[in-house]
């Protein structure tokens, strides 16, 4: 299947690279950079957009991606809301991407 994302923002880009796994994307945004990045099935997100986003430094955010701390439950679930996608497979403990039907005191996040 074919499909065009309209804004590579949190929301199109999630929706982006989830669709991407299973289906050929088309992202329209005005800066061509992110596309090709989302066309490629990566992320244009940075390490410091993510830190940003978790309230953390980024050197701290740094040591959880590498494995040299261990990351809070917390932010395993932020991380899955902001990829739209489960914390399993956030964890490594599923191959399957779709995230979860949402709770509703998920929205507190």
């Amino acid at each position: 299947m074919t499909i065009a994302v309209a804004g590579t923002g949190y929301v199109g880009l999630s929706n982006s690279i989830l669709l991407s796994q299973h289906n050929k994307v088309y992202a329209v945004d005005i800066v061509q950079e992110k596309v090709d990045l989302i066309n490629s099935k990566k992320s244009p997100i940075v390490d410091k957009e993510i830190s940003e986003y978790l309230f953390c430094d980024q050197s701290l955010y740094s040591k959880y991606e590498r494995g040299l701390r261990p990351i809070p439950v917390d932010f395993v679930i932020k991380l899955a809301l902001l990829y739209n996608t489960s914390t399993d497979y956030i964890l490594g403990l599923t191959d399957t991407p779709e995230p979860y039907p949402k709770a509703k005191k998920t929205d507190d996040l």
